[in-house]
């Protein structure tokens, strides 16, 4: 869902663009999955990667702009940590 979240709130209407916003965040998701299966457990921290994912690829945010929202909710809590248990 993440994804087409991204789209609506970002206004996206091309279904092209759309659907190539899935498959990166899909690819994405699933070599998470594949390479680290503990990851799976971690459903927030999967949806806000799938979500920044999305507005990277919108060219909206950079890798390491995403990569700072990530540390700083990680550190507020309110995502999973990264350490698989």
């Amino acid at each position: 869902m993440a994804p087409l979240i991204a789209a609506i709130f970002n206004k996206v209407e091309d279904e092209k663009i759309k659907n190539e916003m899935k498959d990166i965040s899909w690819a994405y998701v699933l070599n998470a999955h594949k390479e680290i299966p503990g990851y799976k457990d971690k459903w927030k921290r999967c949806f806000v990667h799938a979500y920044l994912d999305s507005i990277i690829y919108l060219k909206l945010i950079t890798v390491e702009k995403s990569e700072t929202i990530i540390d700083y909710l990680e550190n507020k809590g309110v995502i999973e940590s990264w350490e698989i248990e």
